[in-house]
């Protein structure tokens, strides 16, 4: 590949580090193949996002139907507890009357 492109740089000693044990022979082939790298798997960074991002989507609808069905439960056994105390309170109120 022509190399046309002269720049100069300044760069703190961490991403002077990192370029430093990249792969490559000398500062311009190790920058240069880090930056080739990250644009070779972008697209495939991006694509595994856009899955990650559809996942969590259909993970959040899940959880909320769940929550519904766990607050339908709720005020089910709500109902059945009401119903259960009002039975008991029949009973006590018809041995009362039989004695």
């Amino acid at each position: 590949m022509a190399k046309n492109n002269s720049k100069s740089i300044r760069l703190s000693d961490e991403v002077l580090n990192y370029i430093n044990v990249y792969r490559g022979n000398g500062f311009n082939e190790k920058f240069e193949n880090i930056i080739l790298d990250s644009q070779r798997k972008e697209k495939e960074r991006i694509k595994r996002i856009a899955e990650l991002d559809k996942r969590i989507v259909s993970k959040l609808e899940t959880l909320e139907r769940v929550s519904g069905k766990v607050s339908e439960l709720e005020r089910s056994l709500s109902a059945a507890c009401r119903i259960s105390d009002s039975i008991t309170d029949l009973r006590r109120q018809f041995e009362n009357l039989i004695k």
